[in-house]
């Protein structure tokens, strides 16, 4: 009996370990460098996965909402000799500038709501120049500046394709990879407040200096 009891027991465990549910996946789970190779840029893709933190920066953002604008291979071709001179630091900021924390549907809103241009932040966070693109929006095209907006910014590309359209990630095609523009003043505001502070204290040791000496 005690030997049918455990039979019996055993039965009744077997579906309910069939039954787990299997291991979650880890967060951040979007095989953006795998999306990107099947869909036109695969150069691009290739920097990416090569190219240490920008990956999971992408995918980390991801799942968020995310737009990438994509340079085509040939694009990517005629800029490696200027990408290989970067520092590694420089190359992932590069790669990031190319990514913006907004999704798709949100830039398309503002842009046929009347706006002739929107400046997005870049997931570069512009510690290297300029870390906003411009969108220009003529007629349903879309042109792309990595300079602050004037009558005299010059358009570093345009959007070709749409490769990639979903409610988390949009992937634009362009024909040019974004250079950031010269860095703005308040992507160094630490550097700024540490500079004012340090002529602070000269200032005032000169100062002391002076009334003692005199």
């Amino acid at each position: 009996m005690q030997f049918a009891g455990a039979i019996l027991l055993l039965l009744l465990l077997v579906p309910c370990a069939e039954g787990q549910p299997p291991e979650a996946t880890p967060a951040g789970g979007l095989a953006i460098e795998q999306i990107l190779s099947k869909n036109g840029c695969g150069a691009f893709a290739g920097l990416v996965a090569a190219t240490a933190g920008v990956g999971q920066a992408l995918r980390e953002q991801g799942d968020a909402g995310l737009t990438v604008f994509c340079p085509d291979d040939g694009a990517v071709a005629a800029f490696a000799p200027r990408f290989s001179s970067l520092t590694a630091a420089g190359q992932a900021a590069l790669l990031l500038h190319h990514g913006l924390a907004a999704r798709s549907a949100e830039l398309e809103r503002l842009l046929t709501h009347g706006h002739r241009h929107i400046e997005v932040r870049t997931l570069d966070g512009g510690r290297w120049g300029y870390g906003v693109v411009t969108i220009w929006y003529y007629g349903g095209a879309m042109e792309l500046s990595s300079s602050p907006p004037s009558l005299t910014t010059p358009v570093e590309a345009r959007v070709t394709s749409t490769v990639v359209y979903n409610d988390r990630l949009t992937v634009y095609l362009i024909n040019a990879v974004l250079v950031p523009g010269p860095p703005a003043l308040f992507d160094y505001s630490d550097t700024l407040v540490t500079i004012c502070v340090m002529l602070g204290l000269w200032m005032l040791v000169l100062g002391s200096c002076g009334a003692i000496c005199s």
